[in-house]
């Protein structure tokens, strides 16, 4: 079985060695019980069909924009603004979680008034700064032939999609999948398992790529393939922690992992 180094073993982990083989630094770190890439792949047999990707952090930068929201809200019910920190940590679990973090001694009235605020600016200027990170377009463009593209985010779907058009990336996705779509969000994978029942993937076949714990957890549970991204939000020790299959350092990386599945199911049937 060829594709990944003539001696039948795993690449080590390293720069080099990444530059030599233009391999994702993933690809090179090995699966638990030490059966590596090429072993997961003989033992599946199977190309990579669907990719679901996040939306922030993970696809688009949207932090300058979701902090001046958070900002807006704020300021007219009377708060200082937050800190970088704090929106980050409540990019990604979901509304009520988000509004517990900016109003840390709200309730229940309070977070549904600050929500409301959010939406209301948020909706009118999600796109303004926000932008692709550098590399995603032409890493949608290339999976494009290679496979079906689904976004699961736990962002209300009618911003993601707003977002999505105002980037020109909806054109690459296939199907959008938001907390409207669903009785439970992230890290639950009941997302992602309606983006498998709508585009008819098989969990497999699925990798989900995502820049936070709620992607990784939901992949795992999914029974997918996971891959952890280190451009995003979350700090890369924590992400390395909850044990995706991939970390991708650049959204190439992403191409390569379904590609080398590709290559060496190919090699498999050859």
């Amino acid at each position: 079985m060829g594709g990944l180094g003539d001696t039948g073993e795993h690449p080590q982990v390293g720069e080099e060695g990444r530059k030599d083989r233009d391999l994702p630094r993933a690809c090179t770190e090995g699966w638990e019980g030490g059966a590596g890439l090429q072993g997961h792949v003989q033992m599946v047999k199977l190309r990579i069909s669907t990719v679901i990707f996040d939306l922030d952090g993970t696809l688009v930068d949207t932090e300058p924009d979701i902090r001046r929201a958070v900002d807006h809200a704020l300021g007219e019910m009377g708060f200082p603004p937050a800190s970088p920190e704090r929106v980050r940590k409540g990019i990604g679990p979901g509304s009520e979680t988000f509004a517990k973090i900016m109003l840390p001694e709200g309730g229940k009235e309070r977070w549904e008034e600050w929500l409301f605020r959010y939406r209301r600016y948020y909706t009118e200027h999600c796109a303004e700064r926000s932008r692709p990170f550098p590399g995603v377009p032409e890493m949608l463009e290339e999976l494009r032939s290679l496979c079906r593209i689904a976004v699961a985010t736990n962002k209300p779907r009618y911003m993601a999609e707003r977002i999505l058009d105002k980037l020109k990336l909806s054109r690459f996705v296939d199907v959008v999948v938001g907390p409207e779509d669903v009785s439970r969000i992230k890290p639950d994978p009941e997302m992602l398992e309606l983006v498998l029942t709508r585009l008819r993937g098989e969990p497999l076949e699925t990798l989900v790529v995502g820049d936070t714990d709620n992607d990784i957890s939901a992949g795992k549970s999914l029974g997918a393939l996971t891959c952890g991204v280190t451009w995003g939000y979350f700090p890369e020790p924590e992400l390395r922690r909850l044990g995706p299959d991939f970390l991708a350092d650049r959204p190439k990386d992403v191409v390569r992992i379904v590609e080398i599945f590709s290559e060496e199911v190919k090699s498999c049937a050859g």
